[in-house]
């Protein structure tokens, strides 16, 4: 495998849609490397299971999930994107953000101590509720899951080198199961002439396009205001947390 094809992609930016981020706390983690190409995919995959492991070792009783995503810098050195979810309270970030340079640090390059001062990062996750959940959908769409720039390249000879997978989580991910709602043919129109609206609104070429004769589509939003929304010209339906229903007489 040779980095994040285009299904991987839509596969990853799927689940990160899915993800209930007002349910539970959850930070941005990024693990570099301070050399070029250090060994292989083997080596990089193993470094990670190696990391994960002392992570659960230390914070197992508060940890709940783990996403990763394997991206390379322009100069050829790959890093690591992940996001932690955790149960309850989770650590302080700089408790955190300091524990993470040094364990790090330990399992990619032990004693260099560049590495240690500039090897990974940590931030808090926000914009998890309301309006502004918008702004952190759109961090995601464009960093997290954006296509590979760049990739991992064999200096000498110029072949792509191998990656194995690109993407992939653990543990119990909060996705959100907002609701269901059956809609008959002419309500199915009707739907998708409001997305048709929403796309011309905000100049996406995808929204306007989209039509009732399609099998099926994917729009990316906060689901809450989505449904809201894209529902509020269907008669006879009503919408709350628990999902839609059939409003009463």
């Amino acid at each position: 495998m040779h980095g994040f094809s285009e299904d991987s992609h839509r596969r990853c930016m799927r689940l990160l849609m899915a993800v209930d981020w007002g349910g539970v706390p959850a930070h941005f983690v990024t693990l570099t490397y301070h050399r070029e190409q250090p060994g292989g995919w083997e080596a990089w995959k193993r470094d990670l299971r190696t990391w994960r492991k002392r992570l659960e070792r230390r914070w197992g009783d508060r940890l709940l999930a783990l996403w990763w995503r394997l991206e390379f810098q322009r100069r050829g050195s790959p890093h690591f994107h992940l996001v932690v979810w955790w149960r309850g309270c989770p650590p302080n970030r700089k408790a955190l953000q300091e524990w993470v340079s040094e364990s790090w640090n330990a399992v990619a390059e032990p004693g260099d101590e560049a590495h240690l001062a500039a090897g990974t990062n940590v931030t808090r996750v926000r914009n998890t509720r309301g309006e502004p959940v918008a702004r952190l959908i759109a961090y995601l769409a464009k960093y997290v899951g954006k296509l590979q720039p760049y990739r991992a390249v064999d200096r000498e000879t110029g072949e792509l080198l191998q990656t194995g997978r690109a993407w992939g989580y653990s543990g119990a991910v909060p996705f959100a199961r907002i609701g269901t709602v059956e809609l008959s043919g002419a309500e199915w129109e009707t739907f998708c002439s409001a997305i048709n609206r929403a796309g011309e609104g905000t100049g996406s070429w995808y929204l306007g396009a989209i039509s009732p004769e399609w099998s099926g589509f994917a729009i990316y939003g906060d689901g809450l205001l989505l449904v809201d929304k894209l529902l509020g010209d269907i008669p006879l339906l009503r919408w709350t947390q628990a999902g839609l229903a059939p409003a009463g007489p």
